[in-house]
């Protein structure tokens, strides 16, 4: 079936092409690029294509020029630096210093010829050498501005080399700044030729139709009119929110019912409870990131502070006689605050005037000693490895009522010292001298240090850290603690 073109269907390509052509242009103003090619209207240009590549261009052949020429007055110069004054040809061209010279020869001369029959002291010999050293001066002194004149000559031409580079630098920096805004330009130019070549070949494809257009009947005609829709298909709003409210209740209970299933991470007072089966005897806030336990400690009205000295008052009221004579403070793992506890519950009895002493029995990872800011030269280790004896291991600190051993040296094997019976008879030496003994031992979990220790002790406090201890992990410590001694637990 023929089919004749429409007049109002060819006009597109034109505004297209028209459209391009202005976006082009805005976005050369914008930014800042002006075309300095001498092309033509097809984009075929000769010669640079903005004002800053041809100010590179000139600028450049600037800079070779004068490279050039500083190599000639260097050159020059150094002919010059290394010749004697009278013998570089500059001075030798000069005219003045040929008259000079001359003069000078024929002074010499006279002066010569006059030796022959008057002394050196004669008025007139006197007169002439006087003349011939005159002329000397001169001759030195216009030869000397000679080569100051090549000198400045070099320093002009070395400067000029510099200001040009200089110069040349910035524009380079211009110019790499300048192709990287021209990328869009580019785009651009391509698409407003695409869309000329375009707008080109319909146009010579629609004079062709219409001048055919007589010659053939045009049998298109319009059967039905298109109407635009009143609302809109897509998306559909209620359906798409009722979808995204379902699908994220559904995954937020998938997700507590995975988590309660397979996440046994003790989180409160009654996880402690329930996991662990047994009853917890304080509650501590944990310590921020970069807080010192003595400083907050030393803050009566701090969360820590008044926490701590409620988990005190507790285990004053555990027993009917009062806070045990030997406690030992533990937990599952590293990192959960058995030591902060240890040296927080030392100090504060060591406050209410309960003679206290610390003994730091973690011989593999010790840190009461950086708390008490203490040495730990000699400790625990050399005590129970019968290398010293009490007295050079125990040691004061500045809180009343307070004293210390610390761990000492990393022994080799801390488990064999644990198991002999060097502590048993430690707490047996020292029970009569303190009213507290508390002692910070190692985590349970990997080790078999806590058990051993909590079997010389009269209790043993289990710290455990929320969301931090596991309550499988802290069951099986607490099965290898329960035959031991009594126990509470602290959570942090």
């Amino acid at each position: 079936m023929p089919v004749a073109s429409s007049k109002a269907s060819w006009p597109r390509p034109a505004s297209a092409w028209r459209n391009s052509e202005r976006a082009q242009i805005a976005y050369a103003r914008s930014a800042g690029l002006i075309d300095a090619s001498s092309g033509s209207s097809e984009g075929q240009s000769s010669g640079p294509k903005s004002l800053t590549t041809a100010n590179l261009i000139q600028l450049n052949q600037a800079y070779a020029q004068a490279v050039s020429n500083r190599i000639m007055a260097e050159q020059r110069w150094r002919e010059a630096s290394g010749t004697a004054l009278l013998n570089q040809p500059e001075v030798l061209s000069n005219a003045a210093v040929q008259v000079l010279i001359q003069e000078r020869a024929k002074a010499q001369a006279e002066y010569a010829q006059n030796a022959k029959r008057y002394l050196s002291g004669y008025p007139g010999q006197t007169q002439a050498a006087a003349q011939i050293e005159t002329l000397n001066n001169q001759i030195s002194r216009i030869a000397s501005g000679i080569r100051d004149g090549v000198r400045q000559q070099y320093q002009i031409a070395l400067s000029q080399e510099k200001a040009l580079e200089r110069d040349l630098d910035k524009l380079k920096g211009t110019t790499l700044t300048e192709q990287g805004r021209g990328v869009q330009a580019n785009i651009l130019r391509r698409e407003v030729d695409t869309n000329r070549a375009l707008y080109d070949a319909l146009l010579q494809r629609y004079k062709g139709v219409s001048a055919t257009a007589g010659v053939s009947s045009n049998n298109v005609s319009i059967i039905d009119r298109a109407d635009p829709p009143i609302t809109p298909v897509s998306p559909r709003l209620l359906l798409n929110l009722a979808l995204a409210l379902f699908t994220g209740l559904l995954l937020g209970v998938a997700y507590v019912v995975l988590r309660e299933h397979f996440d046994d991470a003790i989180r409160s007072s009654e996880d402690v409870e329930t996991e662990l089966g047994t009853s917890m005897i304080g509650l501590v806030p944990m310590l921020a990131a970069g807080q010192s336990p003595n400083t907050e400690l030393q803050k009566v009205r701090s969360e820590t502070s008044e926490a701590y000295c409620a988990l005190r008052a507790a285990l004053e009221l555990a027993t009917p006689t009062g806070a045990p004579h030997s406690l030992m403070v533990t937990s599952t793992g590293p990192s959960e605050g058995k030591s902060t506890t240890s040296y927080a519950l030392a100090r504060g009895f060591a406050q209410i005037g309960r003679r206290v002493i610390l003994i730091d029995a973690d011989m593999r990872k010790p840190a009461q000693h950086r708390n008490l800011e203490l040495p730990n030269k000699f400790g625990l280790a050399n005590l129970l490895a019968r290398q010293a004896t009490l007295q050079e291991v125990l040691q004061h600190t500045t809180t009343p009522n307070l004293d210390f051993i610390s761990a000492g040296p990393l022994p080799v094997n801390p488990a064999e010292l644990i198991a002999g019976l060097g502590l048993a008879k430690l707490i047996d030496q020292i029970k009569d001298d303190y009213d507290i003994i508390l002692v910070d031992a190692p985590p349970v979990l990997g080790l078999a240090d806590a058990p051993t220790l909590a079997s010389h002790v009269d209790a043993t406090l289990f710290v455990v850290q929320a969301n931090h201890a596991r309550g499988r992990q802290a069951r099986i410590a607490l099965t290898r603690l329960k035959a031991r001694a009594p126990m509470w637990s602290v959570r942090c």
